[in-house]
């Protein structure tokens, strides 16, 4: 088992240990952080976190609850840990976008109509579903980290809101996908459509065998 995995896990087992409230409170604060960005160090924050539980539990020794030790204002701590953060590298977030992106493009391709003459693209959709795409998971992260303080787990906005840009996201895929405007179709000709899938079907698998590979070997550092 990795340390990242072992870390994970132990931060579970600690959690299940402690009182309901207590357990309530550290849980709502981990997803805060979780869910304050996309690129930052999930191993760093982890580390975080189990240090903060073996806190807490010696706390809980000594009487003390969740609230008592950390305080009352948990979003002003999450917060005051997040701008503690190293800043995600460039190559980081360009990394992270290249592969949603290459995700999107590959469906894009696979989803396009084939005919006798080869596979015809469309450009717009090529372009701009991969966009919505990318802004719907941001939108939707964002959403949920700002709906988890003040603690109300019965307000119903952020599923409602997560619903609509669902829905709007899916919809405006569909339209584009389907509208195709007179000179922005691009035809891949036969077979080269196929050398095409074959190429970005081993770019992906080299891609992730690479990322893999440096996790492996990060984690054995």
């Amino acid at each position: 088992m990795t340390k990242p995995q072992a870390t994970l896990d132990e931060i579970n087992r600690l959690t299940e240990q402690l009182a309901p409230a207590d357990q309530a409170y550290f849980t709502d604060l981990q997803l805060y952080l979780s869910t304050a960005g996309l690129f930052y160090d999930e191993d760093q924050l982890n580390d975080q976190l189990l240090s903060m539980l073996l806190d807490l539990r010696e706390a809980n020794q000594h009487g003390q609850s969740a609230r008592a030790f950390f305080g009352n204002d948990p979003q002003t701590m999450g917060n005051h840990l997040i701008q503690q953060f190293p800043q995600p590298k460039l190559r980081d977030q360009l990394g992270l976008f290249s592969l949603l992106v290459g995700i999107s493009w590959l469906f894009q391709i696979l989803s396009s109509p084939q005919t006798a003459d080869g596979l015809s693209l469309n450009l717009v959709a090529f372009i701009l579903v991969p966009l919505l795409e990318i802004g719907a998971i941001i939108l939707i992260i964002r959403i949920l980290h700002t709906s988890i303080y003040p603690n109300n787990h019965h307000q119903w906005w952020p599923y409602l809101l997560t619903g609509l840009i669902v829905t709007i996201t899916i919809s405006l895929i569909v339209i584009l996908n389907s509208w195709v405007i007179v000179g922005w179709t691009f035809l891949i000709p036969s077979p080269w459509h196929t050398i095409l899938l074959v190429v970005m079907a081993v770019g992906a698998t080299g891609y992730l065998l690479r990322a893999l590979l440096h996790r492996w070997r990060h984690h054995q550092a």
